[in-house]
Parts: structure tokens; C-alpha cells; sequence
């Protein structure tokens, strides 16, 4: 002999209740799973070390004082290569600010010296590999070939 559905949700009602779940005779996905967990926020917060003060901070709290930052002096020097190489950020777009003119024309110098340099330093070996696969004593074509 079967009950009857009304009395089995009406069981299930009463058993929700007492046992503080949500009453969900349908069975849709509500979620209720994962917002009955415990939050997380905090323990992955406490996971992670607080946070020391920086050299940055230091400068924004004192300006007076004369510190330096190595990191950031390193930094500034690997952009300032990588700029030299062509890799560096693009450029901003400039205004009629003489400083920022000052600044790229001491950076095109300093590529084109780089550029320069490059050059030689590749036509000097193209010269020195010529000199190794053409030797001296090397007869000329036209000598077995004569028009």
C-alpha cells in the first residue's frame, strides 16, 4: 500500500524544520550546499603574511629623509637597457614639454652609439670571414673560364 504524496511532502516539511535544512520537494539547484560551508575569506587571509613596511613607505611617510632603494634603483636600470635595445615601452605621447624632447634625444643618441657600434663590430667580421674563405693564392674564375 503506497501513502500518498501530500502526507510524504508534508513529512519532509516537518523534517526540514526540525532539522534546519531548506525544504526543496522538487529538487531544483539552489546552491545551498556551498552557502551552508564555512567562509573562507579568513583563513586564506591568515594564510598570507601581513605585510612589512617598504622602502616606498618610508618615502611617503618621511619625504625628508634620504633613503635609497636598491630594488628599485636596479629596476630602473634593467628598463633603461631594455629601452636602449629597442624593448622597452612604448612611447607616450608627447607634448610641447621641452623636458620630455631632452630625455628622447639623450636615449636616440645613446641607440644610434649602440646601433653603431653593432655595425662595425658586424662588418669587422664579415671582413675577417671574406679574408678566410678567399685565400691569397686563389686562382679567378676567368683563368679556366675565358670568354
Amino acid at each position: 500500500m503506497s501513502v500518498a504524496r501530500s502526507r510524504i511532502l508534508d513529512l519532509m516539511k516537518v523534517q526540514c524544520r526540525i532539522f534546519s535544512m531548506t525544504f526543496n520537494p522538487e529538487r531544483t539547484r539552489t546552491g545551498n550546499k556551498i552557502l551552508r560551508q564555512r567562509l573562507k575569506g579568513p583563513s586564506v587571509a591568515a594564510y598570507y603574511p601581513r605585510r612589512v613596511a617598504t622602502v616606498k613607505d618610508l618615502r611617503a611617510l618621511y619625504p625628508d629623509l634620504d633613503t635609497w632603494d636598491e630594488d628599485e634603483d636596479d629596476r630602473l636600470e634593467h628598463v633603461a637597457l631594455m629601452k636602449l635595445r629597442g624593448k622597452g615601452a612604448p612611447k607616450k605621447k608627447r607634448s610641447g614639454d621641452g623636458e620630455l624632447m631632452e630625455v628622447y634625444k639623450a636615449l636616440t643618441v645613446a641607440k644610434l652609439k649602440m646601433q653603431n657600434r653593432k655595425r662595425s663590430s658586424a662588418s669587422e667580421r664579415s671582413q675577417s670571414r671574406q679574408k678566410h674563405l678567399e685565400p691569397s693564392h686563389a686562382i679567378h674564375r676567368t683563368q679556366f673560364y675565358p670568354n
